[in-house]
């Protein structure tokens, strides 16, 4: 019984660490865990140079289901993700202050999917046409429309 408990504790441990990956001079992937209060420490350590290709990748709750924007949205250079509707490319805004559209876009089930995903979660039921909702530490601002299509903002708070 021991061993089964100290082995779930490795395991969840090493599942809320943080991931620092970065590519090395020989395009390399190189992976790291890290804790989090760390990677900023860290970061200032090595050459200036190589700050750019530093991602902390954030383990996303698994309770929250993004669908495809899970990989975009773990980036850490990413604040929020903007999608205008199904079908419709998805715009990034990063910590810069500069926004870029993705090359994802959703279907309709995709974004309902999401949204109820959050509804979920968040144990808020989905009762006007517009849903707001956050949790742990990601807020979403839905407007809810059968006619044009649903459409979201996803944030990190």
């Amino acid at each position: 019984m021991v061993i089964e408990n100290f082995s779930s504790v490795l395991f969840l441990r090493s599942f809320t660490e943080e991931v620092l990956v970065t590519i090395n001079r020989l395009n390399n992937l190189v992976v790291s865990k890290v804790p989090s209060h760390n990677f900023h420490e860290i970061k200032k350590e090595l050459p200036e140079e190589h700050h750019d290709s530093l991602r902390l990748i954030v383990p996303f709750p698994l309770a929250v289901n993004l669908g495809k924007l899970s990989n975009p949205f773990s980036d850490s250079s990413v604040i929020s993700l903007r999608v205008l509707g199904p079908g419709k490319m998805i715009t990034g805004k990063f910590l810069d202050g500069s926004s870029k559209s993705l090359n994802i876009s959703l279907g309709n089930d995709e974004i309902t999917e999401v949204i109820n995903s959050f509804s979920k979660a968040s144990k808020k039921d989905i009762n006007d046409k517009v849903f707001n909702a956050s949790y742990d530490g990601v807020s979403i601002n839905a407007v809810i429309s059968e006619i044009v299509g649903s459409r979201f903002i996803i944030s990190k708070e």
